[in-house]
């Protein structure tokens, strides 16, 4: 009997724990939230529910005859009670009610939606509901339903989300439903793909860091292909180390970046990027970087963005040839990511393993540099074959 007594009381103290903790989890969303309310919900929200009428019309009774959402109303009302389980009918009268400014509309609209989640038009009006009163945790559920139940409202959904991720407290919301959301590939490749999002992206990237829930290495990848384009070399590089899972850690202390060329993960522009174009093979393969060039002019066979500090450093380069050519020619470029030039010179690199440097003297303003290494070769010269080992800038 003591025994019964003591385990419904350790029984009770677990319960009581597991609710303390939901407690806590639930004060903490709340306080994130408290001084948030979504940005001019009529601007940011607004493109979303143009047409929402005409769309109201066209779901009524399978007619849609009507242009007139009073009319569309009546008609809705009549097949709602012919089919009490048709939620987007009710819908419609719940959204005619609420412009006449009826009370009883915001209940219609959620009895709607406990008859079906799956209904377009009702999802998108409670949707609407909750951006307009500032219910952030509701708008992210009512988003999110919409979403996975029609995939046509992302193009016109994501957006006005996107505006909202622009503040940091809003991401981290956001980012736990993205977190397991079938739209979150869509998502967050809406994200990378437009200037005007850079901040919403790195929110986030950061906040499902931050909850470990990513970013994967091919979602880091995705985006710092396109951050390169309008992130500052050295707060990029910031955010790589942190948000790239395939990063290692050590080898991101010295320049280049895999310089030993074993493969290591690591989404580029601060890994090598490895060029392509006709009659160009470049391959990591026996930990060397490969190059052959049998085509014609000048070519990039691989490139690395840097983040040296100003001042003057030397890159240290070990290779040969091995196409049988006693000397292959490699050109070793250092440039400024705004494309001004810092120092160049081309090796001609013999069949034994050969050393090579390149001194160079960074500027002040030179935030950022472009490590590339080019083929230039004549119609007629023999093929460029060589092996690179090592490289290292100290």
């Amino acid at each position: 009997m003591r025994s019964g007594v003591v385990w419904t009381r350790l029984g009770i103290s677990a319960l009581g724990l597991v609710c303390a903790a939901v407690l806590i989890v639930w004060a903490t969303v709340r306080l994130a939230i408290a001084d948030y309310s979504p940005r001019a919900a009529a601007h940011v929200w607004g493109p979303t529910w143009i047409g929402l009428q005409a769309w109201a019309v066209q779901q009524v009774s399978q007619s849609a005859s009507s242009t007139n959402l009073g009319t569309a109303s009546a008609d809705a009302l009549r097949a709602f009670r012919r089919s009490p389980l048709a939620a987007d009918a009710l819908a419609v009268v719940a959204e005619a009610d609420h412009r006449a400014g009826r009370k009883t509309a915001d209940r219609e609209l959620l009895d709607a939606g406990l008859i079906s989640r799956r209904d377009n038009l009702t999802n998108l009006l409670l949707l609407q509901r909750s951006a307009g009163s500032g219910d952030v945790l509701a708008m992210i559920r009512d988003a999110d339903i919409a979403m996975r139940t029609h995939p046509a409202t992302w193009a016109t959904i994501m957006p006005a989300l996107i505006q909202e991720a622009k503040d940091v407290r809003f991401a981290r919301i956001l980012a736990a439903q993205t977190a397991v959301a079938p739209w979150r590939p869509a998502f967050l490749r809406t994200l990378n793909g437009d200037r005007d999002h850079a901040d919403a992206a790195f929110h986030i990237y950061t906040a499902l860091h931050e909850i470990k829930k990513g970013p994967s290495a091919e979602e880091a990848a995705e985006y710092f292909t396109t951050a390169q384009f309008w992130i500052r070399p050295d707060e990029l590089r910031r955010r790589w180390l942190m948000l790239d899972p395939a990063v290692q850690p050590n080898a991101a202390k010295r320049y280049p970046y895999d310089g030993s060329f074993l493969g290591l993960g690591g989404s580029a522009p601060f890994n090598w990027a490895l060029g392509s174009g006709d009659g160009l093979a470049v391959a990591m393969a026996n930990n060397q970087l490969e190059i052959r060039f049998d085509g014609a002019g000048s070519i990039t066979a691989a490139k690395q963005l840097l983040a040296l500090p100003a001042g003057k450093h030397r890159l240290h380069l070990q290779g040969r040839s091995i196409g049988g050519q006693e000397y292959a020619r490699l050109e070793l470029s250092i440039y400024c990511a705004d494309g001004t030039p810092v120092s160049t010179v081309t090796i001609a690199v013999p069949m034994l393993s050969h050393r090579g440097e390149l001194d160079m003297d960074v500027p002040a303003r030179c935030v950022g540099q472009w490590l590339a290494l080019d083929i230039n070769r004549e119609i007629g010269d023999p093929p460029v074959d060589i092996a690179l080992s090592h490289l290292l800038i100290d």
